[in-house]
């Protein structure tokens, strides 16, 4: 059996594979957070949202906190597929500047730790922080007037993970294959199990990576 073939064998595909992960790997000591600059920069798109007569008050009376929370990033499956392809590739950027024991932990499921952005925001540099704004005003501004898109059939969502882990070079495969099968992973390999799955997520033509986001998220979405 090829490592392709174990990998795309486990419960759930690529998602369930990272949630397995994340919440198995042990722990590390993280290094401390720098919360200035993305502060500020979330601040400022609160002022600029708030200022926007185009947005109900709704909209407008979101605090910065409250637009960081999971409360409305779900809505990022109302986003377009280029703005679905921004919101997968900051989040691929985002893991690559977290230390191995947040990195590890980033997409956890449960609220108990770094699930939600105000964890992972202090880490990244401004440039990343830019586009974290950047993002997070589509999403808002999405919640206003969805501009969506079509949702991908299970059979698309389960393609694409194939489709990821084949275009893998046949080391990192095999690295991934050992990593799904040997559990608990420690946090290095947790850590770059998921940056690697989500960089070859961030590499999908947006027209292909949209549908199958938009069928995910909107799985947290219908779940609310």
């Amino acid at each position: 059996m090829t490592g392709g073939r174990r990998v795309r064998g486990a419960r759930g595909g690529i998602n369930a594979l990272l949630l397995g992960l994340v919440a198995a790997a042990r722990p590390l000591p993280a290094q401390l957070p720098d919360t200035g600059y993305a502060a500020r920069a979330l601040s400022a798109l609160a002022t600029r949202l708030a200022a926007d007569p185009t947005l109900p008050d709704s909209l407008r009376r979101l605090s910065a906190v409250q637009i960081i929370a999971p409360g409305n990033m779900i809505y990022a499956a109302w986003l377009d597929d280029s703005s679905i392809g921004a919101y997968i590739r900051v989040t691929a950027a985002t893991l690559h500047q977290l230390p191995e024991a947040r990195c590890a932990k980033a997409l956890r499921p449960d609220r108990t730790d770094s699930s939600d952005l105000d964890r992972l925001l202090p880490y990244v540099d401004s440039s990343t922080a830019d586009q974290w704004a950047g993002v997070l005003e589509r999403i808002v501004r999405a919640r206003a007037r969805p501009s969506g898109g079509r949702v991908a059939a299970d059979s698309e969502v389960r393609a694409l993970d194939r489709a990821v882990v084949a275009a893998l070079e046949p080391p990192d495969r095999e690295r991934l294959v050992r990593i799904a099968q040997f559990r608990p992973p420690d946090q290095t390999d947790a850590c770059w199990a998921i940056r690697t799955i989500m960089d070859g997520m961030a590499a999908v033509p947006p027209a292909r990576l949209g549908p199958v986001q938009r069928t995910l998220l909107g799985a947290r979405l219908r779940r609310r």
